[in-house]
């Protein structure tokens, strides 16, 4: 059931509540989350948008919100992976049992130069392209 709750003094109040909904779906505690954190990573995400789509910093850029919301998602989630690895919590990559081995992939979401990842890419229109 979606809750929405209101975070006074941040500009991404949709956004939050749904990526809140997200993470307590996926079993993510409430507590450990940071709202500011989030609302950041919402910024840079409509920041990537506007720069991959070649975008003026004024464009209504609100027809792009599930894709900003995915991207927030991965920021956050490479940000929670860099936190851990700062505290001394490795994820696991490499699993041995007796004679038998498992490796993990990385569990790190890969983002190009321009801040994008490929399923944002994906759902999003061809950038425009400018001729030199």
């Amino acid at each position: 059931m979606a809750v929405a709750v209101t975070y006074p003094y941040y500009s991404y109040q949709a956004e939050i509540n749904v990526m809140m909904n997200i993470f307590g779906e996926m079993g993510v505690d409430g507590h450990t989350i940071s709202i500011p954190v989030l609302d950041m990573h919402i910024d840079n995400a409509y920041t990537a948008i506007r720069k991959y789509l070649r975008l003026s910093d004024d464009a209504d850029t609100a027809v792009y919100r599930s894709a900003a919301i995915e991207l927030a998602i991965a920021y956050y989630s490479n940000y929670r992976l860099k936190l851990n690895k700062m505290n001394g919590k490795q994820p696991v990559t490499q699993q041995t049992q007796g004679s038998r081995s498992v490796t993990f992939a990385s569990a790190e979401i890969a983002v190009d130069n321009n801040g994008m990842i490929e399923s944002v890419k994906a759902i999003l229109p061809n950038p425009p392209i400018v001729v030199y």
